[in-house]
């Protein structure tokens, strides 16, 4: 860690690194004791980082054998320096940028409200804001864990509030009074999926099939007899219990469900990979505009990039015009794949094999698993799994 902050304060160059005599060049450089950091060799070119002082020493190594250096990138404390050297508005811009930052990190800019259903967010924040809890108060005039009684005694349908800041953020979070308002059992049960029944048992109800019989998704099983049953409706003010006819259906239903997935798998592909090299830039962003002051391009030959934006928060209808950018660069790299048949074919076995398992239930049995080979495109192998599962056909019938 320490090596690396040396090196970025005495500035690092990213060079490319092509010619023919590279055993000449590498030997000329260990002479002159030059060092190379995060080497790495492709086709006929040698990327690396060297330091600046290294740099101008190696390319009078370059010039006796013949190879080329191109600088791919310069990063560093002494390129930073020089870049914010000769942009002194910037830099005051960035200032105030900085310090209005730290002044409004003291406030609270928003108030988000949490885990309320029948109260509306409305009628929170109004409630919120007569406690002090609202945009621009100052955030060390809140006693936030006094406030949750008080919230508590203001709004009597709430059970339980929690209030929590986080950076400039306070967020309200609430439990209602209410619990849902009624629990019904009862109903007929359904197939959840087409299948062979294999094993019938009736507790409550009429059977709709038979053991043998094939049932479609969806398809009445076990039809509920009428029964008096309680219906309930909680509240902590007070409970209500209603007795109501409704039919009820018990049992179970269990049989035989087959499933079956194709998959095709390339025999050759090209696959785009991250290598885990990483780097990254900041800049400032005004309207359109952009100026990076670290790593204004990517450093690697192939690579993707992420983007984030920080900015303030509004303050009424006005908005700060500057804008901080942090660019990730990620470097990525094509991975060649060759598969004989029968890798190609195991492969796609595996995989079809592997989809089919996500969807079959916890606790359902496995019977049977077949592969049949397909026809599949020049090049490629395709196959197509077969399961048969032993498993609960069985499920209730949504209510209205």
């Amino acid at each position: 860690m320490i090596s690396k902050l040396s090196r970025y304060g005495k500035g690092i160059v990213y060079i490319q690194i092509s010619g023919d005599k590279f055993t000449d060049f590498i030997n000329k450089a260990r002479q002159d004791q030059i060092v190379f950091y995060n080497t790495r060799i492709t086709n006929e070119k040698i990327f690396a980082e060297v330091g600046i002082n290294d740099f101008y020493r190696l390319r009078r190594s370059a010039r006796n054998t013949g190879i080329k250096i191109r600088i791919r990138t310069r990063y560093g404390f002494p390129f930073v320096a020089a870049r914010w050297l000769r942009r002194k508005g910037l830099i005051a811009g960035i200032f105030v940028f900085l310090l209005s930052l730290i002044v409004t990190s003291q406030f609270v800019l928003t108030v988000s409200i949490e885990g309320n259903n029948n109260i509306s967010s409305q009628q929170i924040a109004v409630k919120a804001g007569e406690l002090g809890i609202k945009k621009w108060a100052y955030k060390n005039s809140l006693d936030l864990n006094g406030l949750n009684e008080k919230m508590l005694e203001s709004i009597p349908e709430l059970s339980w509030v929690s209030i929590e800041e986080k950076g400039t953020e306070v967020k309200i979070r609430v439990a209602e009074k209410t619990l849902p308002e009624k629990i019904l059992l009862g109903g007929d049960l359904i197939a959840g999926k087409t299948g062979i029944v294999q094993d019938l048992m009736v507790i409550h109800g009429q059977p709709a099939v038979k053991e043998g019989d094939l049932v479609k998704t969806g398809q009445l099983l076990i039809q509920g007899t009428l029964s008096n049953v309680n219906e309930y409706r909680f509240d902590l003010g007070g409970g209500e219990n209603k007795t109501k006819e409704i039919p009820i259906a018990e049992g179970f239903v269990r049989g035989r469900v087959w499933y079956s997935k194709d998959v095709q798998i390339k025999q050759e592909e090209d696959i785009l990979l991250e290598t885990g090299e990483k780097a990254s830039g900041w800049g400032i962003k005004k309207g359109d505009r952009v100026i990076m002051i670290t790593n204004e391009h990517s450093p690697f030959m192939t690579s993707k990039q992420e983007n984030r934006t920080y900015r303030l928060p509004a303050w009424r209808n006005w908005r700060f015009p500057v804008e901080i950018i942090c660019t990730n660069y990620i470097e990525t790299g094509v991975l060649h794949l060759q598969r004989t048949e029968d890798e190609a074919r195991k492969l796609a076995e595996t995989t079809a094999l592997e989809e089919i398992k996500k969807t079959i239930p916890t606790g359902a049995k496995i019977l049977s698993e077949k592969i049949i080979v397909m026809p599949a495109e020049k090049g490629a192998q395709r196959v197509r799994a077969e399961v048969e599962s032993y498993e609960e056909l069985a499920v209730y019938a949504k209510q209205k």
